[in-house]
């Protein structure tokens, strides 16, 4: 069984355009490098030159070959490129990346790797109209049939929060967002026969998903903490954090009280599955520094972004700004902070990416949905820099305008893919913390 993944993002179809110019399969193609750090200095996209790393994948008999641009001439029999020169092989890509979707505006040898650089103004412009125009859908794969996943152990589980173990919490949890993640589709195959797997954590068949147990704070196995109990201290500690940490004003009521039990339950969802999922977890019921670092943070963020929000449509109706312009007039040129062309590239642009892979080896029994939450965790840390640092909520000056336009609109996109990945997760946007 495969799922079809191929749904033509933008980044799709940049990387398509990249292979078929220089002649490579495009399909599990590792040797051309995406990349998600230091992207001013190394680009967006970088490759080798020599041609010897190239030989896993492309058929090439010609020993007079040395780099990829001898493979890249002889295949189009260009002239101006024949010679293996690397001034006319740059000025040739940057001529072609013109029918690429994002054109390429540098590129620089670095290491004996080819390193490309987008035009990013383009780039911010239709990965935000693809992520705001599909909404919750963005980030889907094709299609592909329905799969039922199937919690089998030789040893009896109890269904009952107060006697469940950990470790049946983690199969439960990991079942429900294997579940949500190959549900993810544009086009669900509807007359196909299901696909049954089995979620275990003792490994009868290649294709069964293995389970690791969870872990008291002394790594052996934890036979005494019940799903309820843990739930329970994990909804008191956001409780204790958004009061004293974040300086929430908490008010006794049953609305609180169920608040406080969703995050609770968000919580050990995200620290249940920030392993791999056959790896075993480790979890202290009175050990605060992986909450801190885990869910609380992410929870935090997504609250700071809906706040946000929340001030600029107040000033809006307000009559403090003016309407958010029309997309399609908005100059992303401005858009001239690392952080901002991080988020778009890595965090935006990349997304489809990281939900296919997610899922993409299920039928050999791998699911990846600490992906999710460290794509999350990461996510996080990159915008919580940014909006430490940058003012987004500027004074209602004209000249100021333009950049807070672009600025919303972006952190807009943001917000639609952690509001997905949160739900991906069975996890309702956090909305105050």
């Amino acid at each position: 069984m495969a799922i079809n993944t191929e749904v033509k993002f933008l980044l799709d179809n940049i990387l398509n355009s990249i292979c078929e110019y220089l002649h490579v399969p495009r399909r599990r193609n590792h040797i051309i490098r995406i990349h998600t750090k230091k992207l001013e200095l190394l680009g967006e996209i970088s490759f080798p030159l020599n041609i010897k790393n190239w030989h896993s994948i492309i058929d090439q008999k010609n020993e007079d070959l040395i780099t990829i641009i001898d493979h890249i001439a002889v295949n189009q029999s260009l002239s101006n490129i024949s010679q293996t020169t690397l001034e006319s092989f740059i000025t040739h890509l940057k001529c072609e990346s013109q029918n690429w979707g994002v054109s390429v505006n540098n590129v620089k040898i670095i290491k004996d790797n080819v390193h490309f650089y987008f035009k990013k103004p383009i780039a911010f412009c239709k990965t935000i109209h693809d992520c705001l125009s599909m909404g919750q859908s963005y980030g889907a794969i094709e299609q592909g049939p329905k799969v039922l996943f199937h919690i089998f152990n030789e040893e009896q589980y109890c269904d009952n929060s107060a006697e469940m173990t950990l470790t049946h919490l983690r199969l439960i949890t990991l079942k429900k967002v294997a579940q949500k993640l190959t549900e993810f589709k544009l086009n669900p195959l509807q007359d196909s026969n299901n696909i049954e797997m089995k979620l275990t954590t003792k490994r009868n068949s290649d294709t069964d998903i293995l389970c690791g147990n969870v872990l008291n704070e002394n790594g052996k196995k934890d036979s005494t903490t019940s799903a309820e109990e843990l739930i329970r201290k994990r909804s008191a500690d956001m409780r204790l954090m958004a009061e004293h940490k974040y300086g929430l004003r908490v008010k006794s009521s049953e609305l609180w009280k169920e608040y406080f039990e969703k995050l609770g339950v968000a919580s050990v969802t995200i620290e249940l599955l920030q392993n791999k999922p056959h790896k075993n977890v480790k979890v202290s019921l009175n050990d605060l520094s992986s909450v801190n670092k885990g869910a609380s943070f992410i929870f935090y963020n997504c609250a700071r972004l809906s706040t946000l929000f929340k001030e600029f449509e107040k000033r809006v109706n307000d009559g403090i700004y003016p309407q958010l312009t029309s997309l399609h007039n908005v100059d992303f040129s401005l858009l001239n902070q690392p952080e901002e062309w991080e988020l778009l590239y890595v965090y935006i642009m990349q997304y489809p990416f990281m939900i296919r892979s997610c899922i993409q080896d299920i039928d050999k029994g791998i699911v990846n949905p600490h992906y999710l939450v460290s794509f999350l965790s990461n996510m996080c840390s990159v915008f919580s820099v940014y909006y430490r640092r940058i003012r987004i909520l500027v004074a209602p000056k004209q000249h100021l305008i333009p950049t807070l336009n672009a600025r919303i609109y972006l952190l807009r996109s943001l917000e639609n893919v952690f509001h997905k990945s949160l739900e991906l997760l069975n996890i309702d946007p956090i909305k105050e913390m």
